[in-house]
């Protein structure tokens, strides 16, 4: 049992509470906290004590001061949370203290930074609310162990000092990244961060955040609006600009996912006619509101609208109305204009990934995806597969904070996300890749003998258009099945008898002359179709 503490303890523990309301006076939190560890060594008789904090961004401990070791090495020191005295102290949350550290099985020796001649060591977990974020480190020559009493009143300073030190832990780290962005080279090689793949396969790339380069459209943040010189003229420029993109995007995406053309697309084009979008925007302006203002402020309010109507269907519209807005505010300004040759390559990465995003990311040799938003049954989940781009879902605020053209592996299928990989694991996965495509290009026919020599049909079971092509390359004997479901399943409301003749149109014609077996609507149990649940 520890003794009941000295007297020098405690006007130790004094000094340390007069020290931490001297905090909120401070102008340099640094400097403060070199003013602790200098005076717990002073204490403690102590020849050195360094200050440890856990940073999110490296997922390590980075030593943040230092008393008594080498500050040109101990500058940009991090400890993996795996390592040494103090990583075993911040994953157990016990105190460690031992009389020779260097004898100690997790014992971590870091070149030049001269603490070999400190044997006698003492280190006290910080945490606050339940959750440790650093740890407290005090050493002594060997022969000067720390008593009870010296520990005791150390874990008591801890303690003291935690709720103080955890605020300053994130002013720290945001004096070190004001511009939002992680230093790259202060970022750990192999940082892996686990995700849900939503579209399978492998992708290897540079980092490219979507988010920088759109017209971020959100309807709390007027400050994304672009300057106020435009004209109506120029309103009516990029709504016909909008206007002949989308045509373009659902011509391409006929092609390849037939059963949501009208679903995205048409529902973007009804949106543009709507009676009460452009020509409402078309008033403001009249009426002397900033172009840019006004497309915010009809955007605004229709999201309002729908997202407090009682229909599911309409309340799913937002993200078609904030597709919209951004493409208009992006062909009003072209300002975040940014070239197929920018991006293809790349892995791309946002807080959200509307449809068209898709389309375009497919259409211009993008690696991969990666959104903090999203599941396997979205819309732009459903394209990603189509059109065979990995992308995976991952909400690790890590992403939004990489430098551009960080080096990624995104591996959808197993729901891995590497960061900045060393040259070991970059080989490796390159090797998977090859290989992967290279089964993908041999597509070794489909085997339709059986042992006693006889030769059967087989064929296909398919649920989109795109999957088709597969089928062929496979060199089935038609298609067994094609789900006539589907269409309904990833749409927001009844496929028109149109939309259906079209699909089954586009499904006969390529696969020619050979079978196909369209299998009536099958729907129900866990097939519902929730837009017709209020009927």
């Amino acid at each position: 049992m520890f003794q009941v503490m000295e007297k020098k303890q405690l006007q130790f523990l004094s000094d340390i509470s007069a020290l931490s309301r001297a905090l909120y006076d401070s102008q340099d939190l640094t400097e403060y906290l070199k003013q602790v560890v200098r005076l717990i060594c002073r204490h403690t008789n102590a020849a050195v004590c360094s200050l440890y904090l856990y940073d999110e961004f490296n997922a390590a401990l980075k030593l943040v001061v230092t008393e008594g070791l080498n500050t040109e090495v101990a500058e940009n020191l991090f400890i993996d949370i795996t390592q040494g005295l103090v990583g075993r102290c911040f994953r157990t949350r016990e105190i460690i203290v031992s009389d020779k550290a260097s004898e100690e099985e997790d014992y971590y020796y870091i070149p030049g930074l001269n603490e070999e001649d400190y044997d006698c060591f003492c280190a006290v977990p910080l945490s606050h609310a339940d959750v440790t974020f650093g740890v407290l480190v005090t050493q002594r020559p060997q022969g000067q162990s720390f008593s009870e009493t010296e520990v005791l009143a150390l874990h008591a300073v801890a303690l003291q000092l935690a709720d103080h030190l955890e605020h300053a832990r994130f002013s720290l780290h945001l004096e070190k990244n004001e511009d939002h962005n992680l230093n790259g080279a202060s970022l750990p090689f192999n940082r892996l961060l686990n995700a849900h793949g939503v579209s399978p396969g492998l992708a290897i790339g540079p980092s490219l955040n979507w988010d920088r380069y759109r017209s971020a459209y959100n309807p709390l943040e007027p400050a994304h609006l672009v300057a106020d010189h435009y004209t109506l003229e120029d309103f009516e420029r990029a709504l016909a600009k909008t206007e002949e993109e989308l045509r373009e995007m659902e011509e391409k995406l006929t092609q390849h996912v037939p059963e949501m053309v009208s679903m995205i697309f048409g529902a973007h084009l009804i949106i543009l006619k709507d009676r009460q979008f452009s020509p409402s925007i078309r008033e403001l302006i009249e009426e002397g509101v900033p172009v840019s203002e006004a497309i915010h402020k009809v955007g605004q309010k229709f999201i309002q609208r729908f997202q407090t109507h009682s229909n599911p269907t309409i309340r799913e519209r937002v993200v078609d109305i904030r597709d919209i807005v951004a493409r208009l505010i992006h062909n009003l300004s072209e300002r975040h204009h940014i070239t197929a040759d920018r991006i293809a390559g790349h892995i791309i990465f946002a807080r959200e990934i509307y449809p068209s995003d898709v389309v375009r990311f497919a259409f211009q040799d993008v690696a991969g995806i990666i959104s903090a938003e999203g599941g396997d049954t979205a819309h732009t989940s459903i394209l990603a597969r189509s059109f065979k781009l990995p992308m995976a879902i991952c909400d690790d605020p890590l992403l939004s904070q990489l430098p551009e053209d960080t080096m990624l592996i995104l591996d959808a299928q197993n729901g891995k996300i590497f960061l900045k990989p060393d040259d070991d694991l970059l080989t490796s996965y390159q090797h998977k890749a090859k290989t992967s495509a290279t089964l993908d290009v041999q597509h070794e026919p489909l085997s339709k003998q059986l042992k006693s020599g006889e030769t059967i049909k087989v064929m296909a079971n398919i649920n989109i258009f795109a999957e088709v092509e597969a089928a062929q390359l496979a060199q089935a004997d038609g298609i067994g099945l094609y789900r006539s479901e589907f269409p309904f399943l990833v749409r927001s409301d009844l496929p028109s008898e149109l939309d259906q003749l079209n699909i089954y149109h586009q499904i006969i014609e390529k696969m020619e002359a050979l079978p196909i077996h369209f299998r009536t609507l099958d729907i129900g149990g866990d097939k519902a179709l929730h837009y017709l649940a209020e009927t």
